[in-house]
């Protein structure tokens, strides 16, 4: 019997050894699945930060940025007041044209930039309905065209009106909220009276800092001072506070995305009642 069965339990043995392999296989598969699922997620943690943080970093629609961008929608401006557009999405550094269109005078303006380092660029149009200014703007509808040279294109519809009102709301910001050297920074800042004079100050970790890179736009009759600000490769990493008139804005530079941490202090914008 022994003999007869010896074959019998080497089968066994086998298929015993055989299914220990494969669970050993499992585990093994399992284990490294895992550890690459866990980087996966830690990856689009990342990536998903970085959106909010560069891309959408107010969530709440009252809490937007006031200037067009790509959740803005159509913003319907007085004379007086600025129109500054906020393009993302673009290549770094990719060569771009700007145009701004009227719909009943046609092209008004067209000129040719590059992107910055983050593939960000801004527009802006003091506006007035005064046929000889250099900045005359019909009133209407209008919009900015960003175009690359590859075809994407980004287009900001806004609109001119005699007849608005601006609101005045109180708030302060800059955007996007943390930068590395080459980062085009727009800021605002409310409470200001029509036609007062910008006085914008920069420190870097607490000592004084000039930068020939800001540029500010006139203030309109909803007391809004608008301004941008590039971080050029060659200026210092830190913590930057800019100073414009009675508003204090703070952001990190830093040298790479990597270094900006994962939790930030929140949204560098602020409304008071």
């Amino acid at each position: 019997m022994l003999l007869r069965s010896s074959p019998i339990h080497t089968r066994r043995l086998r298929r015993i050894a055989q299914a220990m392999t494969a669970l050993g296989v499992l585990i093994l598969v399992s284990a490294i699945a895992l550890g690459y699922g866990q980087r996966v997620q830690a990856a689009r943690e990342r990536e998903d930060y970085l959106q909010r943080v560069f891309f959408n970093p107010f969530g709440a629609p009252d809490l937007a940025p006031p200037f067009l961008n790509a959740r803005s929608g159509e913003i319907v401006y007085a004379p007086g007041q600025t129109a500054l557009a906020f393009a993302e999405g673009f290549q770094p550094h990719e060569p771009l044209f700007v145009r701004l269109y009227s719909r009943t005078r046609g092209l008004l303006d067209a000129y040719h930039t590059r992107a910055d380092v983050r593939g960000q660029l801004a527009a802006a149009r003091p506006l007035s309905l005064e046929e000889d200014s250099p900045i005359y703007t019909p009133a209407g509808g209008l919009w900015f065209q960003f175009e690359a040279l590859s075809g994407y294109e980004q287009v900001f519809r806004f609109r001119l009106e005699m007849s608005q009102m601006p609101e005045a709301t109180a708030t302060k910001g800059v955007y996007p909220p943390a930068a590395v050297p080459g980062t085009l920074m727009a800021f605002w800042c409310s409470g200001l009276n029509p036609g007062d004079d910008a006085i914008v100050k920069i420190t870097v970790d607490g000592d004084p800092f000039r930068s020939g890179r800001i540029k500010t736009y006139p203030v309109g009759p909803d007391g809004l001072l608008l301004g941008t600000l590039v971080v050029s490769v060659d200026d210092p990493t830190g913590e930057w506070r800019v100073v414009a008139n009675h508003c204090q804005l703070d952001f990190p530079v830093r040298s790479t995305l990597d270094a900006i941490p994962l939790e930030p202090g929140g949204p560098h914008v602020d409304h008071t009642p």
